[in-house]
């Protein structure tokens, strides 16, 4: 199992949202809107790297996402 966190740089107008959407993907234990330098944080348990990278990509193209960032635990 790989673990990550993806901090998401997102439109203000569309938080809500990507949050309920990321909470539906198979890997997304669950995510957040915070303050900060990232409007949102995403928690992945993905059966590799490969499946961290597929959620990353899916979350990058949810509306309104500007960036992201992915930290995977070592």
């Amino acid at each position: 199992m790989t673990q990550a966190v993806i901090l998401v740089k997102i439109s203000a107008e569309d938080t809500n949202k990507f949050v309920d959407d990321a909470k539906k993907l198979e890997s997304v234990v669950d995510a957040y809107s915070v303050f900060g330098r990232f409007d949102c944080v995403v928690f992945v348990n993905a059966e590799s790297l490969d499946g961290v990278k597929s959620t990353a990509r899916k979350l990058g193209g949810f509306k309104g996402v500007k960036s992201t960032e992915t930290l995977v635990e070592g």
